[in-house]
């Protein structure tokens, strides 16, 4: 079974309204299911003819996570040289840190 991710799941009623539900769900079915679960026990489904309805499935993937040792990116900064375009971020992140210096 995949890893649970955020889903967010819409609807739009026969009287054009977007329902929004949010689930963490293992599948595009799972996340289907659990929602069209939630939305049948609501008060304004009960009318409504869901099967000609889709759901739209949204899946948010996990943000990628990096660290970075602070001493090396200090060293980074402080090379000189390299390709130009390292050379010219490397003299951006400079202007913007002598912009943004703390003030005592």
């Amino acid at each position: 079974m995949p890893e649970p991710r955020k889903c967010v799941v819409r609807l739009r009623d026969l009287e054009g309204v977007e329902h929004v539900v949010q689930v963490n769900a293992g599948s595009l079915y799972e996340a289907a299911c659990v929602t069209l679960h939630q939305f049948r026990s609501g008060e304004w489904s009960r009318q409504a003819a869901m099967e000609t309805m889709t759901l739209q499935v949204e899946v948010w993937q996990p943000p990628p996570v990096y660290k970075i040792n602070v001493n090396n990116l200090e060293k980074w900064l402080a090379r000189g040289g390299g390709s130009p375009r390292e050379v010219a971020l490397r003299h951006k992140i400079r202007s913007l840190m002598k912009d943004h210096r703390p003030r005592g």
